[in-house]
């Protein structure tokens, strides 16, 4: 590693070297020499620390991550549209335009009952509208909405996504079929968040894969099936025609939500108004971000602890705060190995 010199103590190292005797004040002849000379050295060691840096995958970033990973055959995640599930409409057919508040999307496949359109703008501003829809194509008759955020649209991957991925290939190496290369596989789809993968769960040759979305909730049925036909596909399930070697018969499935109901005492001392609600605001999301672990554990426990110090730090003037039961739990809840939280609420008093 580069032991990077300041510009003080290169001038202190310079001047160092001058007999004792020798006028080294500010504004002599020795003193500006070495000066300008310390300045250029100790840039040169900051651009030497940022050509370091850049160097591993461990410390880079932006452009220069992208040129580590591509080592492996990695590359950092783009953008992906959302895919929103249509209701009425009973004339929409494909390629049809809607528009919904200032977005605009796609009809892609027209299915018995609903249709799937893909928002035109990419990244997570298509997951923000949810509601009525207007055909830009005359003719076509009944309400129609969008009810549900099929495969939630995601923003280009982060530099500490990227690196986790580069860093779990490298730790973990990938082999054909084993359980990293099935998470690798699967976590370079976009729209996919946690990823559990059981071996031989109906004995050898079987695997089941279990997922969340990218916002890292319960998984729609569409995203589930996308997956598994990547993996491999159910018409000819177990021949290779996906991903997977030839003979492994792999399930797909979602996580399940559990929705969480949290009893508490909140005794106030002397707080803001409305302490209730930032309290019970926060501690919904502090416990939600749990999920983002729940393929990084065995199962996904809340505890009392959690959610007092979620609530003392969203409100000063709280003195004590009491969680009397988590889904009737005293002191904390554990969830089922594949599931996750659900719907949070906190109820006062």
């Amino acid at each position: 590693m580069i032991n990077k010199k300041t510009y003080e103590e290169l001038m202190e190292t310079y001047l160092g070297s001058f007999p004792s005797d020798l006028d080294l004040r500010e504004g002599t002849l020795a003193h500006t020499v070495m000066s300008v000379t310390a300045m250029s050295v100790a840039q040169m060691y900051e651009e030497l620390g940022m050509v370091e840096e850049n160097a591993y995958a461990s410390t880079a970033t932006g452009e220069m991550l992208d040129k580590s990973v591509e080592i492996i055959g990695m590359e950092r995640l783009g953008k992906i549209n959302a895919v929103v599930k249509i209701e009425g409409g009973d004339n929409l057919i494909a390629g049809d335009v809607l528009s919904g508040g200032e977005l605009t999307y796609k009809v892609t496949e027209v299915k018995e009952g609903y249709c799937l359109a893909r928002c035109e703008t990419a990244g997570e501003i298509g997951n923000s509208y949810k509601g009525e829809v207007v055909p830009q194509r005359s003719g076509v008759e009944g309400e129609i909405k969008i009810t549900a955020i099929v495969l939630p649209g995601c923003e280009e991957e982060d530099d500490e996504s990227l690196r986790q991925r580069y860093m779990e290939r490298i730790l973990c190496p990938v082999c054909t079929g084993n359980v990293s290369y099935y998470k690798d596989a699967v976590h370079s789809l976009m729209g996919v968040g946690g990823i559990k993968v059981e071996s031989a769960y109906e004995g050898a040759g079987t695997v089941k894969v279990i997922i969340t979305d990218s916002n890292y909730a319960v998984a729609d049925e569409a995203l589930v099936k996308y997956v598994k036909e990547y993996l491999d596909p159910e018409e000819y399930t177990g021949l290779g025609y996906g991903v997977v070697p030839i003979g492994h018969k792999v399930a797909v499935e979602s996580v399940e939500a559990v929705d969480v109901e949290i009893n508490l005492l909140i005794n106030g001392g002397n707080p803001p108004a409305g302490y209730v609600k930032l309290a019970r605001e926060a501690i919904q999301n502090e416990v939600k971000k749990l999920n983002k672990k729940w393929d990084t554990c065995d199962s996904i426990v809340i505890w009392n602890r959690l959610i007092e110090d979620a609530a003392f730090s969203a409100v000063e003037g709280i003195r004590d705060v009491q969680v009397t039961s988590i889904n009737g739990e005293v002191s904390r809840f554990i969830l089922g190995e594949n599931q996750i939280i659900g719907e949070v609420t906190v109820h006062e008093g």
